[in-house]
């Protein structure tokens, strides 16, 4: 399963790559440039979205189920900062369905023309998946295959320290590797998609290859109004009795951009 995931994840990064490689042009075309190193777009400023849904079952049965999603970038001259977070909460009769939080901070700094460093911080819960909380603070370096004004394809590895409180099992800590890729398609003047891809291929704990993948599609409706819909799949081959090894996540709501 190991394999699989790596090979899967090089031939996608392969495949967006390969779709533009045609028309790059000389190192300095502006065309080209990313857009933390653009002057026009680096003003210091925060943008991003606010997304929010509810779905309310009242009849034969009642459940509640309530999304918060957050997307926020601060672009400079030579760095910017990302924020992400998606909470998912339902219940159904009354009891606690799914209960699952995931937020990442992320701070990428410009050295040379397409390489970059970073720190991030990612938080995530699970109690379903006997996860009260895990911290992974995380460190490498990474390339921007593609810098084009509407398409960015960035690939990025390094490794990073975490830290798993658990329910019930015992708890575990330890470094692990990073391999990540995330892209960003703008389809029109009101639509785009973007993509994150990180694997862990030897987790803390109970070892085996941990992944994260999330698809979201955000459709502007009128002014800062629009419709976002993310896909989340968290995979991890090693689980505890009566686990499963994907959980996949589906999210819609309303949006404000800002």
């Amino acid at each position: 399963m190991k394999s699989s995931l790596s090979l899967l994840f090089a031939a996608f990064t392969s495949l967006l790559a390969s779709s533009v490689v045609h028309a790059q042009g000389r190192p300095d075309d502006p065309a080209f440039r990313y857009i933390a190193n653009s002057p026009a777009s680096g003003d210091g400023r925060w943008k991003g979205t606010l997304g929010f849904g509810m779905t309310l079952n009242n009849g034969n049965s009642e459940s509640t189920q309530a999304s918060l999603s957050a997307d926020a970038v601060r672009t400079l001259r030579d760095s910017r900062i990302l924020f992400h977070t998606l909470l998912i909460h339902a219940t159904s009769g009354g009891d606690t369905t799914v209960d699952n939080d995931l937020g990442e901070l992320r701070y990428e700094r410009n050295f040379a023309q397409a390489a970059f460093g970073y720190g991030d911080i990612t938080l995530e819960r699970d109690p379903f998946r006997d996860l009260n909380l895990r911290q992974s603070y995380a460190g490498g370096l990474g390339y921007r295959l593609l810098r084009l004004d509407d398409t960015q394809l960035n690939i990025y590895a390094g490794a990073a320290y975490t830290l798993e409180d658990r329910r019930t099992a015992e708890d575990a800590r330890g470094w692990e590797p990073t391999l990540g890729n995330d892209f960003t398609y703008k389809i029109s003047e009101t639509a785009s998609i973007a993509e994150r891809w990180v694997l862990f291929p030897t987790t803390v704990g109970n070892g085996g290859v941990r992944s994260v993948f999330q698809v979201d599609l955000n459709v502007k409706i009128s002014g800062r109004i629009g419709v976002q819909i993310s896909f989340l799949n968290k995979y991890r081959q090693n689980v505890g009795k009566g686990e499963k090894s994907t959980d996949t996540i589906l999210f819609t709501g309303v949006t404000a951009g800002f």
